[in-house]
């Protein structure tokens, strides 16, 4: 049997007597496509903060590649491979697209706390680097700061740096976040350029993306995980409708499924 590329067993975290994820248990296969959706409030960021190492679960564990890393900081087990973006962009606005790119490059080399290591002699890295904003896009607005390039290719490029680190399992913070209708498209081309072999867990609320993406899709509700399936069995079901129904009459959200 082939060993999942990310396993999550029971995992739980509590803020006072708010229950943010509750007993929440899946696995990602290698090359995995999942998605998962919830209404405002349902625990999918907080979920990803403890995956990812920035929030320590009460209970619990994750396993990356059949190795343990409840225990472990963000920056290790992005070392092992786990990778991610944020639902609020996480750039250097003052660098470059290809400097941002670069920077995780050097990162993954090894280099990024060498600074007597000349940027300019790193040819392999270089490269790399042109090859990705290429595959991205990007390679037009390369030498452009991040601030003077559009929202869309900014979200682009988080999916580039994440690409860079190689990651064996990528999780996408809600990437079309904030963005234009006219720019979705643009997303939904970066994820299909995504190596096949990569597991990727895809936060959305965008129910076109997650038809277009996942394989898989499962409901989180009041940090619980309540359904899962393919795209239509979970979007079309009933609970799915009553969810994001209550939500929007509760809270005004704009989530739709």
């Amino acid at each position: 049997m082939t060993e999942a590329a990310l396993s999550v067993r029971n995992l739980s975290k509590r803020f006072g007597e708010l229950a943010v994820t509750n007993d929440v248990s899946f696995e990602l296969e290698r090359g995995a496509r999942h998605a998962l959706i919830g209404p405002n409030g349902a625990g999918k960021s907080t979920l990803v903060h403890q995956l990812s190492g920035v929030l320590k679960p009460d209970a619990g564990s994750v396993v990356l590649q059949g190795i343990d890393v409840t225990s472990m900081s963000a920056r290790d087990r992005v070392a092992l491979g786990l990778g991610r973006t944020f639902q609020i962009s996480n750039l250097f606005f003052k660098l470059t697209v290809f400097e941002n790119i670069f920077m995780a490059l050097s990162e993954r080399a090894g280099i990024s706390g060498k600074p007597w290591l000349i940027a300019s002699r790193q040819k392999a890295l270089i490269e790399e680097g042109e090859e990705i904003a290429a595959t991205f896009g990007l390679d037009g607005c390369m030498a452009q700061t991040v601030s003077e390039v559009s929202y869309g290719e900014q979200r682009l490029l988080e999916i580039a740096i994440a690409m860079a680190l190689r990651p064996k399992v990528l999780l996408l913070d809600e990437p079309a976040a904030g963005l234009p209708k006219s720019e979705i498209s643009s997303v939904l081309n970066g994820l299909a350029l995504l190596p096949a072999e990569t597991a990727i867990l895809l936060i959305e609320h965008d129910m076109h993306i997650v038809r277009e993406f996942a394989t898989t899709v499962a409901l989180l509700v009041d940090g619980r995980l309540e359904l899962s399936g393919t795209p239509r069995e979970v979007l079309e079901s009933e609970l799915v409708r009553s969810v994001y129904l209550g939500a929007r009459h509760s809270s005004g959200s704009r989530a739709h499924a």
